[in-house]
């Protein structure tokens, strides 16, 4: 199919849906909820600020303007009533996911961020539950020491070199290969050289862009996902990134299987020997996914295998570079801050309370650091736009409104940690020690609607791996390891154009908000 006719197609199912939402907007029982002109009629406003890549502030300038509820498309509205979370999002509710999350799969396939049903999600998720638990957490402490100890070697090598680096696309390099190392045992390569390996960080962020926009309009998804294929299959284009992570996984599954047979007839062979096998030897998701299939293949079936490894690493690589991006960032422009950290971490290294690289367990002992990435996550939560729900049959009333069934509702986490009535009258400022300096009854309404990787039931199920609410002592292990090394070793300064009072940094939001120019130069501390 020729672009003209494709064109052709996209704007007369456009021109339908206007009609359509037309009609529906003057009947609609919410026709006077406040929002743009343009959004009461057409998707289409909505499908530009996605593209803009900013959509983050768009949404804040909206409830600023037009209050709790306000409509960013014909039947879509965004919530800042924090009294809404609980109705939308709380555990045991019947708000499942929009449709919009389709294109974030091929079509007739799943992971656990697009099942939309979530009693299914629920048993899905009980299914990789342990793999996340805080004590296989510790097990993969030593995969994300080998990262870190890379990652340092690359920042001496820029050090002596006196450039000027984009720290943003190295953090993306840190969390792919220590999320590959956690998945498979194997770096993908990214530290090596800073490259891309095989395209797969490029194909991940146009993911990004197509499952973000594409999921506005649902209804063309397969039709494109099967243009793009039958492109790919022709060499007439390249993979999608979900097409190129799939063919990445089965690929590696093959490898890992044909050394599974190889190892366990060694481990015959050992055993009729008399030498012991080590069973005590960290296992990554891979190795406790075909364990789990091979004790019981109808309980956890092949497609369970490639759902828990492909959510895995989708999950584990933008949402933890944009959040190590945000903390340093923050820093670097509030240097009170990084003072005041280094010094803690300073002091507990001379007392002997830290080791290099730091185990988890010793960075949870930090209180400054771990207000600093909490309230980091707070002025820059990874997830930018609306995080969407379908309104359950009969309805739900909702700040003084009735959402009938099959409307879409949802809360970006931007509008709710840049909500004054929340973290106060300086809400859109950094201070880490606003989670320090809180008695224990403002630490647990701040807590409650702190939300970066979402909340109930489907809440990031990789969040203890990525990041953690310490003061819900939860956990992070990839930030855990990183940070306090390279505040430890290093001092960052920032590229001239981010230094100024009024300037700020260039961020695209395409779910998640990713640096553009995230530029340092890097000094070994004396």
């Amino acid at each position: 199919m020729d672009l003209i006719t494709l064109a052709t197609f996209i704007g007369i199912s456009l021109l339908i849906l206007t009609l359509k939402y037309l009609i529906e907007s003057l009947i609609s029982p919410l026709r006077s909820i406040p929002g743009p002109l343009g959004a009461r009629f057409s998707k289409a406003w909505y499908l530009l600020r996605v593209w803009n890549g900013c959509f983050e502030w768009d949404n804040i300038a909206l409830h600023e303007t037009h209050g709790s509820v306000v409509r960013y498309g014909p039947n879509e509205y965004s919530i800042s009533d924090p009294e809404a979370l609980k109705t939308i999002y709380g555990h045991g509710t019947e708000f499942n996911k929009t449709r919009w999350y389709e294109a974030w799969d091929a079509p007739d396939t799943f992971t656990l961020f697009t099942l939309q049903d979530n009693k299914i999600h629920g048993q899905m998720r009980r299914k990789f539950q342990s793999t996340y638990s805080m004590s296989s957490l510790i097990t993969y402490e030593t995969y994300a020491d080998e990262c870190v100890q890379i990652f340092c070697q690359r920042l001496d090598e820029m050090a002596s070199e006196k450039r000027e680096v984009n720290i943003g696309w190295w953090f993306q390099c840190y969390a792919a290969d220590t999320i590959g190392m956690i998945t498979y045992s194997k770096r993908f390569g990214f530290l090596d050289k800073g490259e891309d390996y095989k395209g797969l960080g490029q194909a991940m962020h146009d993911n990004l862009l197509y499952s973000s926009l594409v999921g506005i309009y649902y209804s063309i998804h397969r039709f494109l996902w099967n243009v793009t294929a039958y492109q790919a299959m022709l060499g007439l284009g390249k993979p999608t990134g979900r097409m190129a992570l799939t063919g990445f996984t089965s690929g590696t599954l093959a490898e890992r299987r044909k050394q599974r047979n190889n190892e366990k007839e060694d481990d015959l062979i050992e055993a009729e020997e008399g030498q012991e096998v080590d069973e005590t030897a960290p296992k990554d998701f891979l190795s406790k996914f075909l364990d789990a299939h091979d004790k019981d293949p109808n309980k956890f079936t092949e497609v369970d295998i490639k759902v828990g490894l492909t959510s895995n690493v989708v999950a584990g690589s933008d949402t933890t570079a944009s959040s190590l991006s945000g903390i340093l960032y923050h820093l670097l422009r509030n240097p009170s801050t990084i003072k005041k950290l280094r010094s803690e971490i300073d002091d507990f290294v001379s007392r002997g309370e830290v080791s290099i690289p730091p185990t988890f367990k010793q960075t949870q002992a930090m209180p400054y650091l771990q207000a600093v990435v909490q309230e980091a996550l707070r002025v820059h939560p990874a997830t930018g736009l609306p995080l969407v729900r379908i309104v359950p049959p009969g309805g739900a009333d909702i700040c003084g409104y009735h959402f009938p069934e099959g409307t879409s509702v949802g809360v970006n986490p931007w509008v709710m940690h840049y909500s004054k009535e929340i973290f106060g009258a300086d809400a859109t400022e950094f201070r880490p020690e606003r989670w320090i300096e809180a008695d224990k009854e403002r630490l647990s309404f701040m807590n409650r609607f702190w939300m970066p990787f979402g909340l109930g039931s489907r809440t990031c199920i990789g969040r203890n791996i990525e990041v953690g609410l310490t003061v819900n002592t939860q956990s992070m292990l990839e930030m855990s390891k990183l940070l306090p090394e390279i505040i430890r070793k290093y001092d960052f300064d920032l590229s001239d154009e981010l230094k100024g009072s009024g300037t700020q940094w260039e961020t695209k939001n395409h779910w998640f908000v990713v640096p553009e120019n995230f530029f340092i130069t890097v000094t070994p501390r004396q």
